[in-house]
């Protein structure tokens, strides 16, 4: 009897323990914090429902994993720095650079965006190569890549704000020279300035020069559960392999933003 008893409290202590483990495991998922901010038409809020391609396919992922944590929109600038200083957090889209490349732990592509130069078409100004863009005074939204990477190559008369709408609005009063964005926020801000009832009639913002092309990508604080990373990058795999990440975009018109293997100016290192 005694050693039944004792099989039995084994199986009972055996069958709690993992329980137990089961539900830390959980619960460590599930603070996970996910930062985002207002970046359309990648992730923003209208009329109080979030929308947009990054936000539509990381509900898509989380779907797949059973999950559903709310995002927290945040200034970019703020997201940026916390995903770097509190453990277990996520900020998308975050656009996966060399100088970023060990900060993070990356899932991804979410999409690829080209980044340019734009000014107004009634400006005179002649761009021929990076450099000699230096002479101007440029808009940047803080923080971003964009900001970033004029830095890095010591443009001495950045105009940085807290988002691109800021950007466009100060090109058009002649506030900046140019502006330094992606694709997608030039299509996006300019069709906001006409459904606002700007008039384009006599000056219209277009592209003068294309410096490079990145991907964004879902940025996890690097000390995050190398697992739960996992299981996001396998999750959006598949949403690339059965057509959703496609079906997302061809909803925003935006199959411009689709990743193509290959076509990155900065490629990230693969694991060996």
């Amino acid at each position: 009897m005694k050693i039944k008893v004792k099989i039995f409290l084994l199986i009972l202590f055996a069958f709690i323990f993992q329980i137990f483990t089961e539900l830390n495991f959980c619960a460590g998922e599930e603070e996970l914090t996910i930062l985002t901010g207002e970046f359309p038409p990648l992730s923003y809020t209208e009329n109080d429902v979030t929308k947009g391609v990054s936000v539509e396919i990381a509900n898509e992922i989380q779907k797949k994993l059973g999950k559903n944590i709310k995002f927290k929109f945040v200034p970019w600038a703020r997201g940026y720095n916390q995903v770097q200083t509190d453990s277990n957090t996520m900020l998308f889209s975050t656009t996966r650079t060399e100088e970023r490349e060990n900060l993070f732990k990356w899932v991804g592509p979410i999409v690829e965006r080209t980044f340019s130069f734009y000014k107004r078409n009634n400006s005179n100004i002649a761009i021929e190569n990076i450099d000699s863009a230096k002479h101007y005074k440029i808009g940047v939204m803080r923080e971003s890549c964009n900001d970033q990477l004029l830095t890095k190559f010591k443009f001495p008369k950045l105009d940085k704000v807290v988002n691109e709408e800021l950007n466009f609005k100060k090109l058009l009063a002649k506030r900046v020279d140019l502006i330094f964005t992606d694709n997608a926020q030039a299509e996006l801000q300019i069709n906001k300035l006409k459904k606002d009832g700007f008039n384009f009639h006599k000056v219209e913002i277009v592209q003068c020069y294309l410096v490079e092309k990145h991907s964004s990508y879902f940025a996890f604080n690097i000390n995050t559960n190398d697992e739960i990373v996992t299981k996001w990058q396998k999750a959006l795999d598949e949403l690339y392999t059965d057509g959703t990440v496609l079906n997302i975009l061809k909803k925003y018109n935006l199959e411009s933003l689709y990743y193509k293997k290959n076509q990155l100016t900065y490629k990230p290192k693969t694991s060996k």
